[in-house]
């Protein structure tokens, strides 16, 4: 009968390995969106001739918000709703800006124009950072929303949508 000797090294090796494997399968692991209330902060009827609506600045964390809806993007009056989720969201990289923005448009599904909605965030708390916004869909997964223009002075991001949507954003920074 012979008996196997396996040194410290080996065992070390095999466990960093092993905690290595680990830590990759967790960075690899795709975002997870938990769902959480959904709260209105404001609700309009816009038109054909558009509007301008602000999630304003009564505390939520919607607040400062604004979504422009131009001539055109409706064929009738329809009735719009912002609201924010209380939902937390897990990405594999990046910073998760904990903002759930909820875009409703009554029975609309498809916008005839493109609606722009442009969000404020703190460049100094995120220097350098590039923000790429997400649309979560009904199966809680992201997708990627058209960014239009970040001004790190300014510290705004405008995107951009042909549908309604609950949009967040994450903080990626570039190596």
């Amino acid at each position: 009968m012979s008996s196997w000797k396996i040194s410290p090294r080996i065992l070390l090796l095999v466990g960093g390995v092993a905690a290595l494997t680990g830590l990759v399968s967790a960075m690899s692991a795709p975002a997870h969106f938990e769902r959480g209330k959904e709260v209105p902060v404001t609700t309009a009827q816009v038109g054909v001739k558009g509007a301008t609506l602000s999630t304003g600045n009564a505390g939520t964390p919607v607040d400062g918000i604004t979504v422009e809806i131009p001539a055109g993007a409706f064929d009738r009056e329809t009735t719009v709703t912002l609201s924010y989720n209380t939902g937390t969201l897990s990405v594999p990289s990046g910073e998760c800006s904990g903002v759930f923005l909820g875009f409703a448009a009554g029975q609309v599904n498809t916008f005839r124009q493109l609606v722009s909605i442009r969000v404020r965030y703190d460049p100094q708390h995120h220097p350098g950072a590039v923000v790429v916004g997400y649309c979560i869909d009904s199966k809680d997964r992201l997708r990627a929303v058209n960014t239009d223009a970040q001004d790190n002075k300014a510290g705004t991001v405008t995107f951009s949508t042909y549908v309604p949507l609950l949009l967040t954003w994450v903080y990626a920074t570039v190596p």
